[in-house]
């Protein structure tokens, strides 16, 4: 008798527990991968889950769910343009992904807005190129991609010098050797970048 009411409440708490997971999937509408939908509802309707889609037209597309935005998105700011940046271009954050001369960005913030996007994570996808969105100000910065170029934070401000002083190389050196922190790489690859 003790063996089975031991049984007994196992398979009560067995069938709480799935219950409650149940529960839980059906307050926050999320299911396991793979998962069939919960009875009462005919697949895809009510389904929360976003579907899978790739662009047509777009080799090797992320897979993802395609984006419109709500509001239209800005381009990025003009501090990303390589041909833009200055010494006195303010840095942000560790990684910053500068935009190459050439790269069509009007086109991308055109696609965007027409619904044109794949949507994976916080990053939206178009053109060869990944771009966040800063949710505030509806503005586009770059990730990665087709012409996008990260750089750290010294060999952002190299860039910066170096484009300011493009005239006199020896004194954007000097000015780069002071700087705290930075080294001979990167001053190499900004300098690379920027074809000196």
């Amino acid at each position: 008798a003790i063996i089975l009411s031991e049984l007994g409440a196992a398979a009560l708490a067995a069938v709480t527990l799935k219950r409650f997971r149940g529960w839980l999937r059906g307050l926050f509408g999320k299911r396991r991968k793979g998962a069939p939908p919960d009875k009462g509802t005919a697949p895809g309707k009510d389904d929360k889950t976003p579907k899978e889609s790739e662009l047509p037209g777009e080799k090797d597309a992320p897979r993802g769910v395609p984006f419109s935005p709500s509001k239209p998105v800005k381009g990025p700011n003009l501090r990303h343009n390589l041909d833009r940046i200055t010494q006195k271009t303010p840095v942000h954050g560790e990684i910053n992904t500068i935009i190459r001369p050439g790269v069509n960005v009007a086109d991308d913030v055109a696609a965007i807005n027409a619904g044109r996007a794949v949507r994976v994570g916080n990053e939206t996808h178009v053109n060869g190129r990944v771009y966040g969105i800063h949710s505030e100000t509806g503005r586009l910065f770059p990730i990665r991609g087709d012409g996008f170029v990260p750089l750290t934070r010294n060999e952002f401000k190299a860039v910066g010098v170096l484009r300011t002083f493009a005239d006199d190389l020896p004194r954007a050196e000097s000015i780069l050797r002071r700087m705290h922190g930075m080294t001979d790489a990167d001053i190499a690859i900004a300098k690379e970048l920027l074809g000196l």
